[in-house]
């Protein structure tokens, strides 16, 4: 389960590489692919993972969970914020 990125090294005089390609991997499958950007993959990755009432894996566990709570008491306080 992750976020897979192609990195092109076409133009050595950039700074950075540029993103080729950027796709959703589950269970070794890749089900989503030429996403427009990281943020939006991200998105993706904890929709299929919610939607598909899928688990994390073991050795992430702690990650994912901690990157959820973190997002999903932002998200809550800055609805609250709102209203």
């Amino acid at each position: 389960m992750g976020i897979l990125t192609v990195l092109g090294d076409d133009d050595a005089s950039a700074s950075l590489p540029t993103d080729n390609s950027i796709a959703i991997v589950l269970e070794e499958s890749i089900v989503l692919a030429d996403l427009p950007d990281f943020p939006t993959a991200f998105a993706y990755l904890f929709g299929l993972v919610y939607a598909l009432n899928m688990e994390f894996p073991k050795d992430q566990k702690y990650i994912f969970e901690t990157i959820q709570h973190i997002l999903m008491e932002f998200l809550t306080a800055c609805q609250e914020h709102e209203n």
